[in-house]
């Protein structure tokens, strides 16, 4: 589970900070493929130091991730591996702060996370791979919208049992 104090630290954060925190928390170098690839001392995993996520919710997530990525994106299979992979990514972006705000039930700034998550992917895309060409779709957006709805699910699931 999670440490009430590490908890507790991120759930009283006014709202700028917050935002700052959990992007900082979210985009991290440490994951550089999907979570379905990553592991973190065992498992699928995001990479993310938030003790609050569940081992199982982490596993779920990215399984969810890597493959429910074509019923939103229905061109996935014709993208690059490159794009798959960026485009999995910001979901995973988007799913997993979808999870931390939900634990911390600070979803008031889940906008403005969302924003500058998907901001900051589509800057590391790979200049030639034509991230806007990409993020510009109805699919995409569809996908990154379940991807966030998806994370609050499960978090709250999670707070409920």
């Amino acid at each position: 589970m999670h440490s009430h104090q590490y908890f507790t630290t991120y759930k009283t954060l006014p709202s700028p900070k917050l935002i700052e925190a959990i992007c900082n928390l979210v985009f991290t170098d440490n994951r550089a493929m999907p979570a379905h690839y990553t592991s973190n001392g065992g498992t699928q995993s995001f990479c993310v130091d938030f003790d609050g996520i569940q081992e199982d919710d982490e596993y779920q997530m990215a399984s969810v991730a890597f493959y429910q990525v074509h019923d939103y994106m229905e061109d996935a299979d014709n993208l690059s591996d490159s794009d798959r992979a960026m485009i999995i990514r910001c979901g995973e972006d988007l799913m997993i702060s979808s999870y931390i705000l939900h634990t911390l039930e600070r979803v008031e700034v889940l906008e403005e996370v969302i924003e500058w998550l998907t901001q900051a992917n589509l800057e590391g895309w790979p200049v030639e791979e034509g991230a806007e060409r990409v993020f510009g779709t109805e699919s995409a957006r569809k996908w990154f919208a379940f991807c966030v709805e998806y994370g609050g699910e499960v978090a709250t699931k999670a707070r409920s049992i």
